[in-house]
């Protein structure tokens, strides 16, 4: 498994990505984000578009860090892996979508 920080972004270059904020940007049960996470979002958002989504319902924090990183926070009621949270995404036709997160149950299908 590749831990996020590891990721490439110039593999994901015009992708769709949705990702999890806790537990995948953050370590589990630790709500801050550190400066090589907050760094891994920015290099991302500059290859792809990069929506953050959390099942968690302290939103303040997620509105904040996209503003710092230049991505976009899916403030949702629904919950995942809800195939409806797609279409809150504009423009996905022909594109890549890619979900990051750290559990499968909850993250994709």
């Amino acid at each position: 498994m590749v831990r996020f920080i590891e990721l490439d972004p110039a593999a994901y270059k015009g992708a769709i990505m949705i990702v999890d904020i806790d537990g995948t940007v953050t370590n589990d049960h630790n709500s801050q984000v550190s400066g090589s996470a907050k760094e891994q979002l920015k290099a991302l958002a500059s290859k792809a578009t990069v929506y953050l989504c959390s099942n968690s319902t302290s939103t303040a924090r997620f509105w904040q860090l996209a503003r710092e990183t230049g991505t976009i926070y899916l403030g949702t009621t629904l919950r995942k892996p809800d195939p409806r949270i797609l279409k809150l995404i504009p423009d996905t036709a022909g594109k890549r979508i890619v979900v990051i997160g750290d559990k499968r149950l909850t993250d994709g299908r």
